[in-house]
């Protein structure tokens, strides 16, 4: 692992216990995610471009984006027109996020280990040490690393990643996990199949 930023600058939990669980699988997170990827930490603004709204990626990055949302956007209108049902059905397609710093993903890693550590207390529960112990850490910063990359070793740190986001079905659709199977059924998600590649950018199936 080339450098992360340091547990202890984790805002504490409700009691000592919890807080040094959360550094002990924030730390597991880290050292495995820096054994695929060199740590980020903030980009030059000069390499920043941004894509629309308050949106940016690395310049290469955010033009070919801006160049898949003009393409999806006009075949969208196209599909509309010829009645299709599935592109009836979607109303808007746009960027939800893209860069941000190691600073902001520590920040959003520490919103939400609350979650995580909520979401997996059965499981944890079961294991041999316990809710705390080594095997509940190692249990639980492979089970953030599925939803969230470790603080510094995102592609969203490094200004390449986008998520996107759009209106469909009657449902705001966005980087959420729980949404995978009304993403599926989006006329946006078929397009992204498709036509992704033509502008550089490939699905991560994190």
């Amino acid at each position: 692992m080339t450098s992360a930023i340091d547990s202890g600058k984790l805002a504490g939990l409700d009691s000592q216990e919890k807080t040094e669980f959360m550094k002990k699988v924030y730390t597991l997170h880290c050292l495995s995610a820096g054994k695929q990827r060199n740590f980020v930490d903030e980009l030059p603004k000069k390499e920043l471009s941004k894509i629309e709204g308050r949106v940016e990626a690395r310049r290469d990055a955010a033009l070919a984006c801006q160049r898949l949302l003009t393409a999806a956007r006009n075949d969208l209108d196209r599909a509309k027109q010829s009645n299709s049902a599935k592109a009836l059905l979607a109303k808007s397609i746009g960027v939800a996020s893209g860069y941000r710093s190691a600073q902001r993903q520590f920040e959003n890693w520490r919103q939400f280990f609350p979650k995580y550590y909520a979401l997996t207390a059965a499981d944890r529960e079961r294991r041999l040490d316990g809710r705390h112990g080594d095997a509940a850490a190692i249990y639980l910063s492979k089970y953030i690393a599925k939803r969230l990359a470790a603080p510094g070793f995102s592609l969203h740190n490094s200004g390449f990643a986008i998520d996107f986001e759009t209106f469909d079905h009657g449902c705001a659709l966005g980087p959420n996990k729980s949404q995978t199977r009304l993403w599926k059924q989006s006329w946006f998600f078929d397009w992204l199949k498709s036509n992704a590649n033509k502008f550089g950018f490939n699905e991560n199936k994190k």
